[in-house]
């Protein structure tokens, strides 16, 4: 089972690399330019407007304002969940972990379809529609880009690599849902899964708010229609795996709040 699982793994890392190459191959391959113009023209969508937050975060400037006649500004607020990943890799690799960081957005996102498919699923079957997933939003803005229909419009934000949001917000929020999943299959209050969830849920605050109510909402609803009459007896005994969130949550997002 453990070499089955670990192959799943490769193959899913494997498919990320294809994602990957014919998401830079091309830019690359044909054309001949600095790698900063590479990175600021191929970013999707506005997310270069991050790259500046980015760079500011990885030496913890929190007060640039980004305009030379402005200076000694306040701390001011960062959307620190939302461009962590990509601090990191732009720390240690430089402007080329504005690429790779992408490598990883697209396996996360494969990994945690698959994880949750796994649940309802044989392996494969999983590893299959965790692809359909991450393809489908590509593909409807590729053959639906002339069509004005809203369903279709909203869709193509499903998951993209986008800076910020959808990668990584649009992570935090599908490893909420299968964690959810997850603690249905098992045990509810199990402690460990709510410190989980206040590390998400902190990240989330701290990257888009809408979903950290949505979260909010749907943790508290869980509970009263998982337990009924009973919730209220339930969350009392388990009050420590409450605390927990609550710790976890305020410990990783009100640095940056």
């Amino acid at each position: 089972i453990k070499y089955t699982h670990n192959s799943n793994l490769i193959l899913i890392f494997i498919i990320s690399v294809i994602f990957f190459l014919i998401r830079w191959g091309t830019s690359f391959y044909y054309l001949n330019e600095e790698i900063i113009t590479k990175v600021i023209f191929e970013s999707i969508d506005d997310g270069a407007f991050f790259y500046p937050l980015i760079k500011n975060l990885s030496i913890l400037e929190f007060n640039s304002s980004l305009n030379p006649f402005i200076n000694d500004l306040k701390v001011m607020p960062f959307p620190f969940g939302s461009i962590l990943i990509h601090t990191i890799f732009y720390k240690f690799f430089n402007i080329y972990g504005l690429i790779l960081v992408d490598l990883i957005g697209i396996f996360l996102f494969l990994l945690i379809f698959y994880k949750i498919f796994l649940i309802f699923n044989k392996p494969y079957i999983s590893i299959f529609l965790s692809v359909i997933m991450f393809s489908l939003p590509i593909l409807l803005s590729i053959f639906f880009k002339d069509f004005n229909f809203i369903p279709i419009n909203q869709f193509k934000d499903f998951f993209t690599l986008r800076v910020h949001r959808p990668f990584p917000a649009n992570l935090f929020m599908f490893l909420f849902v299968y964690t959810i999943l997850i603690m249905d299959q098992t045990e509810v209050f199990k402690e460990k899964y709510f410190v989980f969830l206040g590390i998400i849920m902190g990240l989330t605050f701290s990257s888009f708010y809408y979903f950290f109510l949505i979260q909010l909402l749907t943790i508290t609803f869980y509970i009263i229609y998982k337990f009924k009459k009973n919730f209220i007896k339930k969350s009392l005994q388990n009050y420590k795996s409450l605390v927990l969130l609550i710790i976890s949550f305020f410990l990783v997002s009100s640095p940056f709040i």
